[in-house]
């Protein structure tokens, strides 16, 4: 009877390996190729140099470099945007959580700066930003002449655009983020805080935040890194790292070490460095996490005692309010006035790069030079035919179309085959995966490139889309197997058992019964994804070089090198990038806000 009963655990034990190895295969391998192989291979190939064991001569190499020191410093420096990003998105998101009249609005256009590709929306604010650009034009009509400058020519003032990049594509992300987050909160507290005579600012400090810690906590790692390790395009199309290298950053330092210079030892020296920089980040995540979690018991008893003690308090301010009317609708009237202001101010600055491209497109040279702010008055197509003319929009077109859908057609296979079973498995079988998710996010696509360019070298994958596709593929599977993930989850149970009773196997209880409910879910990925790979450069430059291959914005911070000095057709040609998944958001839009909201929901 033992051992009948050892023969069917094995039996079963087996049976669920195979299960698991035909739902897993394509995603286990992908994510291998993409971060197994790259993050071994980027810490053997930092002690090598060509092809020869060197030891640690390339990290001497590398810290004796001062121009990786001013990069270093430059990252740090950056890394004071955090607080003033997280700082601004947390008071735009609870302005609009309280839906004063036009949030729909502003809950739209706080998204732009993050749809927009950012070859794209650092094209436009060069432009704006040029000595003879948009900004200095105001300046000159509004008679402060002493601000006119060479924006991107002076290492202080280039480096402040850069910094104001950041902070114009982030704020909104992080809004959307904390806006999800306070939907889920429990209002009765803030209610009995406001009854109580707490402020504003004290029902902020005292009832939302503690609520909203941990989400705080995700979007502050997740400003860290991006501030820290995703700042190539903005630098790459802005400046180039000039000048001089004031602007010089860790990840256009590798990107130029492996690709101009061929130096793979130092470029992955430099790599193998941020791996250990974002490993001591993410124990840094999980103290805060559980310091906050202490704390959150104790502030939610703070919150009791303060609310006691202000009985007195607002008794008198309720006494205040019915005998002083005037007073009460003045405060009401500047309260609105305050928050109108705010929100109108962001919407203004997310919006004007988007505006500045569509105004000028339409214009010609002469028309620009004599406003570029103002609406066209004779509006002309002549930029569009002559970007057609001139550069390759049509193949460019035709390559982010291959490479996007064909990435994102295979993360989605892939993802739902993986989560399927990671769902529906045993925990035993499934726990590693569950906890491989979030740290695969996490990792920076220029930590991997140079040992996959190296093996996609070898393998003749380089400047194929194939090659392309895998890329995109792994390093996207991790969000999409999260997000998934949440649906799976949470589908019921008991459907799942009696698909099972009426004889339906695994495969085709996920074909018939969890699939058709689970569109929105895949949908929201989809768009996510498309979004994600057409707006890409970095790994485009890498793995796609050739101008037959590139995408559209690759191809589109060529194509500004080349006709810089006539910004109608370098607009003209950036409208034509953004248009088509601008469109895509614009009817997605619920289910891209879905998509980013998932995990700070969590």
């Amino acid at each position: 009877m033992l051992l009948t009963e050892k023969r069917n655990r094995i039996y079963l034990n087996i049976r669920n390996l195979v299960q698991g190895a035909s739902y897993t295969v394509w995603a286990i391998g992908l994510m291998c190729l993409v971060f197994a192989y790259p993050l071994i291979n980027v810490i053997l190939l930092a002690f090598r140099r060509a092809g020869k064991f060197v030891g640690l001569d390339n990290y001497k190499a590398l810290l004796s470099d001062s121009v990786f020191h001013d990069s270093l410093q430059n990252n740090l420096k950056l890394l004071l945007l955090v607080p003033i990003i997280i700082s601004l998105a947390l008071i735009l998101a609870v302005i609009i959580n309280e839906r004063p009249k036009g949030w729909k609005f502003h809950r739209f256009s706080i998204l732009i700066p993050f749809v927009l590709p950012i070859p794209v929306s650092a094209i436009a604010i060069a432009a704006i930003v040029a000595y003879r650009g948009g900004l200095n034009s105001f300046f000159e009509k509004v008679g402060l002449d002493f601000l006119v400058l060479d924006w991107l020519g002076q290492g202080n003032s280039a480096f402040f655009i850069i910094a104001f990049a950041l902070i114009w594509r982030e704020i909104g992300f992080c809004a959307i983020l904390i806006f999800s987050r306070l939907g889920n909160i429990d209002n009765e507290i803030v209610e009995a805080s406001e009854l109580d005579g707490a402020g504003w600012w004290r029902r902020l400090q005292y009832a939302i935040l503690p609520q909203i810690s941990g989400v705080l906590i995700t979007i502050l790692v997740l400003e860290i890194i991006t501030v820290f390790f995703y700042t190539f395009e903005w630098v790459y199309v802005l400046t180039r790292g000039g000048p001089a290298g004031t602007t010089m950053v860790v990840d256009l330092y590798i990107f130029q070490q492996a690709v101009a210079f061929r130096s793979i030892g130092i470029a992955t020296a430099a790599s193998s460095s941020i791996l250990i920089l974002l490993g001591l980040s993410f124990l840094g995540s999980r103290f805060l996490r559980r310091m906050l979690s202490e704390r959150k018991s104790k502030a939610q008893r703070h919150l009791y005692i303060a609310d006691n003690s202000l009985v007195a308090k607002s008794n008198i301010k309720k006494t205040f309010k019915q005998e002083n009317p005037f007073v009460t609708k003045f405060v009401n009237l500047i309260n609105l006035v305050v928050r109108q202001g705010v929100m109108w101010s962001f919407s203004f600055l997310f919006i004007l790069p988007l505006y500045f491209i569509i105004v000028n497109a339409f214009k010609s040279k002469s028309d620009y030079g004599d406003s570029p702010w103002s609406i066209p008055m004779h509006p002309t197509i002549a930029s569009f035919k002559e970007a057609f003319s001139r550069g390759e929009i049509a193949t460019w077109f035709r390559n982010s179309v291959v490479v996007s859908f064909g990435a994102v057609f295979l993360i989605t296979i892939s993802a739902v085959l993986a989560t399927y079973y990671v769902s529906t498995a045993p925990k035993r079988f499934s726990k590693f995966f569950r906890k491989s998710f979030i740290p695969l996010i996490a990792i920076p696509p220029i930590i991997m490139i140079i040992p996959l360019f190296v093996l996609f070298s070898n393998l003749g994958l380089v400047n194929t889309f194939s090659g392309a596709i895998i890329v995109f593929s792994g390093l996207l599977l991790p969000f999409s197997c999260y997000l998934l993930l949440g649906f799976f989850d949470t589908f019921p149970r008991e459907i799942i058992e009696a698909a099972s009773v009426d004889g339906a196997n695994k495969f085709r209880t996920l074909l018939q019964v969890i699939l058709p409910s689970a569109k929105p879910a895949i949908g929201t990925q989809f768009v996510i994804n498309l979004l994600y790979v057409w707006n890409s450069l970095l790994i485009v430059l890498i793995f796609l070089q050739g101008d037959d291959r590139r995408t559209l914005s690759a191809g589109i911070s060529i194509f500004q090198g080349r006709f810089f000095r006539d910004t109608p057709l370098v607009m003209a040609a950036s409208l034509l990038v953004v248009l088509p998944m601008f469109l895509v958001y614009l009817f997605a839009q619920r289910s891209f806000r879905k998509g980013l909201m998932a995990g700070a929901i969590k």
